[in-house]
């Protein structure tokens, strides 16, 4: 009989430790998303990487430095980049580096277009993430934030390890 309860209470333990594994795993798929980027310039925080405005239309739009000229921003004012390592309509920034340049990303499907904005002449579309998010693309480049700009008008991305730019329209 001793054996047949020590073996009932290992069958337990297995039972739970599958239980919280299969918890964890199912949580890490299934955290809600990032909510819509503020239109607000008065931003003092990294952006977040998610981004529709509020027709569900996704904007576009520009800025302009003294340094760099016109270049294309997200609705909420915040420089994005390019990744030269991607591949039209492939993203190759993934892990660490989706960490240090966050992707700008919708939580579905959107019409995205350019109306209202006479300024960014190109393609705007998304393209499905290895981690199954979409990804804003424009002229077929997956868009980036660097997550060291922390307000409206920053550009410190650009020129970064010599593969990293600010889109030009």
């Amino acid at each position: 009989m001793q054996n047949s309860s020590k073996n009932g209470l290992i069958v337990v333990i297995i039972i739970i430790v599958l239980v919280v594994i299969g918890f964890i795993v199912w949580m890490s798929y299934n955290t809600p998303a990032l909510a819509p980027v503020s239109t607000s310039t008065e931003n003092t925080t990294a952006p977040a990487s998610t981004a529709t405005s509020s027709s569900g239309v996704m904007v576009l739009d520009t800025a302009s430095t003294t340094t760099l000229g016109t270049h294309v921003v997200a609705q909420n004012g915040m420089t994005l980049y390019l990744y030269t390592a991607d591949k039209t309509d492939i993203s190759n920034c993934t892990g660490a580096c989706a960490a240090l340049w966050p992707p700008y990303t919708v939580s579905s499907a959107v019409a995205v277009s350019l109306s209202g904005t006479p300024s960014v002449t190109g393609a705007i579309s998304s393209i499905t993430r290895a981690d199954g998010t979409l990804q804003i693309t424009y002229k077929g480049a997956p868009l980036y934030f660097y997550s060291k700009d922390v307000k409206p008008g920053d550009i410190g991305g650009q020129g970064i390890a010599g593969v990293w730019f600010v889109v030009k329209p």
